[in-house]
């Protein structure tokens, strides 16, 4: 173990054959660029890096999008009233949960099979959810120093995260987080809910994913910040009968909806939060 803990990240990458390139984009780019960077690349965090100096100005994230939308002023469009169910936002086939007996190394290799960065905790009994397990756990396991012990069960490393108040705090996921008032709270929605309920929701109680409960509260999908956005600003038409502003022009107040980052790294991506 003292071994792996003293492996630099170079060697790491040469011995899983990492060879993505590393996304980076520019301060002369469209925030509407560094939008569908991130949702085609799937990843999570952008730097914009100023391509003279190799300095990075700052890190782009959905939530920083979403919350920028969720303290706008501007009059949200009236088609986010209606449901998720009926705007079909969401993932609601072959959706991947783990139970509370489940090991912790099933869980990271289902992590690498399906790539996606959480799993509903789900009740074998009942099917309902009754936590959440995420890539940024693992890290609780480094915390700790128990990852040569993966075969605990997710139970297990959950509750020894709980008990672990010295971890650090996810900067994605505050309320993940021990010291954050709403820890360890599943936070849930139904597919009638409206997508402005949903969006304030996870604005509200920082997170990257709702689970989609049925009226018996059972797990049937997950609603995440990349499939609001996905929707919000690469699916939804500009133009709508009621002329009202949508998202994609309010985030890009540019000519034609599409304003540059130098610009937003100035204003709204740094005042915001």
């Amino acid at each position: 173990m003292q071994q792996l803990e003293e492996q630099r990240i170079g060697k790491w990458r040469e011995v899983l054959m990492y060879r993505d390139k590393f996304v980076t984009i520019s301060p002369d780019a469209t925030v509407f660029d560094a939008v569908k960077m991130l949702l085609e690349s799937k990843i999570h965090r952008l730097p914009v890096v100023n391509p003279t100096t190799g300095d990075v100005l700052c890190i782009l994230t959905h939530k920083r999008l979403l919350k920028y939308l969720y303290l706008s002023d501007a009059a949200r469009p009236q088609y986010m009233e209606k449901s998720i169910g009926q705007l079909g936002i969401g993932s609601l086939s072959n959706v991947v949960t783990v139970h509370p007996d489940t090991s912790v190394i099933t869980a990271l290799k289902l992590f690498i099979e399906h790539t996606v960065s959480a799993f509903p905790v789900v009740d074998r009994t009942s099917g309902q959810c009754v936590d959440i397990y995420s890539k940024f756990d693992v890290i609780h396991l480094a915390a700790d120093r128990s990852y040569d012990n993966l075969d605990i069960s997710i139970k297990k490393a959950l509750e020894r995260r709980k008990q672990n108040q010295t971890i650090p705090i996810d900067p994605e996921n505050p309320s993940d987080s021990p010291n954050s008032a709403d820890s360890y709270s599943v936070f849930e929605c139904k597919l009638s809910d409206s997508l402005n309920r949903v969006v304030d929701t996870i604005a509200k109680a920082e997170v990257h994913r709702l689970v989609i409960v049925d009226e018996g509260k059972k797990v049937i999908g997950v609603i995440s910040l990349s499939d609001i956005l996905d929707y919000l600003i690469l699916k939804h038409p500009d133009e709508n009968p009621q002329g009202e502003l949508c998202p994609r022009q309010l985030l890009f107040p540019g000519q034609h909806g599409f304003g540059s980052l130098s610009q937003a790294i100035t204003t709204w991506l740094v005042e915001a939060f």
